[in-house]
C-alpha cells in the first residue's frame, strides 16, 4: 500500500484499543450504577441519561483518538509529503466519528456481559473473565494463520476491524467516507436507542 495508508491504519488500530478502553466504562456507567435510584426519581428522560453517558464515553475515546492521530501525523510528515487539503478534512471527519462503532459494539457486549454476570454473586470476577475471553478471541482472529515472515498490522486490523477496507479508502474517496460515517453513526444511534428503551429493565435485574 501507499505511505498514506498508515493514517487510516493507525485510526483503525485506535478504534480497536478504544473498544477495550470503553468496555468496562460502559458497564460501570450504564448498568448497576449506584445513582440509578436518584436519577430515576428526577424528571429526566431515560434517553437523556443514556445519551449523556454515551457522549461522555465518546469524548474520552475522541481525546484518545486525537492524541494518537496527532502523533501519527507528525510521524507521517517525517517520511511523506503533506496531504491534500481535502484529505485533512476527510481525516478530521473520520477521527470524529470513528469512536462511535467501537462504543456501539462495546455497549452490545457490555449488555450481554451484564446480563450474564447479574446471575452470579461475584459479578466483577465474571465480568473480568468475559473480558479476557473477548480479548483472547480478538487476538485469535487477528493472529490466525500468523506467519512472522509475512505479518502486517494491516492484515491483523482488517480481520478484527471489519470496516478497515472502507476506512482505507475514506481518506481519498468521499463516497467511502460517507459510508464510513453512516456505519459509525447509525450503529451508535441504533444501539443507544435500544439501550434507552431497556435501561430501566437492565438496571433492575442486577
Amino acid at each position: 500500500g501507499s505511505v498514506i495508508d498508515v493514517l487510516p491504519l493507525m485510526l483503525s488500530l485506535t478504534c480497536v484499543v478504544s473498544f477495550f478502553l470503553s468496555f468496562y466504562t460502559v458497564i460501570s456507567l450504564l448498568f448497576g450504577n449506584k445513582d440509578y435510584d436518584f436519577l430515576s426519581s428526577l424528571p429526566i428522560k431515560t434517553n437523556d441519561i443514556v445519551f449523556s453517558r454515551l457522549i461522555f464515553i465518546c469524548l474520552q475515546d475522541f481525546a484518545f483518538t486525537i492524541v494518537i492521530m496527532v502523533g501519527s501525523l507528525i510521524k507521517y510528515f517525517q517520511i511523506a509529503p503533506a496531504l491534500a487539503i481535502e484529505q485533512y478534512f476527510y481525516l478530521a471527519i473520520m477521527a470524529i466519528v470513528s469512536p462511535l462503532l467501537p462504543i456501539a459494539i462495546s455497549v452490545v457486549l457490555g449488555v450481554i456481559t451484564y446480563l450474564i454476570s447479574s446471575r452470579f454473586k461475584r459479578k466483577n470476577t465474571v465480568q473480568t473473565t468475559i473480558m479476557l475471553i473477548i480479548a483472547l478471541g480478538f487476538m485469535a482472529v487477528g493472529f490466525s494463520g500468523f506467519d512472522i515472515m509475512s505479518f502486517s498490522y494491516a492484515t491483523m486490523v482488517s480481520r478484527i476491524y471489519f470496516i478497515y477496507p472502507i476506512a482505507l479508502k475514506s481518506i481519498t474517496q468521499w463516497q467511502s467516507l460517507l459510508i464510513y460515517c453512516l456505519i459509525n453513526i447509525l450503529s451508535f444511534v441504533g444501539v443507544a436507542t435500544l439501550v434507552a428503551f431497556t435501561y430501566k429493565w437492565l438496571n433492575t435485574i442486577g
